[in-house]
């Protein structure tokens, strides 16, 4: 989903793909599981982190909705935090076609 909403070609020697790959694995783990990371109770650093990455935020949305539908549960704050962060790393190794 990531890839294509941003239609980018990873840089799939970078170490910003490789911690991305790491984190999607355990994050479809954690969701296959049932054990999402719990919702963070300190609000600060997930506004903070949403208001520098908007356009995460809003792919992350998207994700949201398709685990929403396939697995009828929604990502928790610190889930939605840490996979922006993530896609926030790699945009910046990647390019646009």
């Amino acid at each position: 989903m990531v890839k294509y909403y941003y239609q980018l070609v990873y840089d799939e020697d970078s170490i910003a793909y490789s911690r991305y790959l790491t984190h999607i694995r355990l994050f479809a783990q954690r969701l296959v599981a049932g054990q999402q990371l719990p919702e963070d109770t300190s609000k600060l650093l997930y506004s903070q982190i949403a208001q520098a990455c908007t356009s995460e935020f809003s792919c992350v949305g998207r994700i949201d909705r398709f685990v929403r539908e396939r697995f009828g549960t929604g990502l928790t704050n610190q889930e939605e935090m840490y996979l922006a962060l993530h896609i926030h790393r790699v945009l910046e190794g990647g390019r646009k076609e």
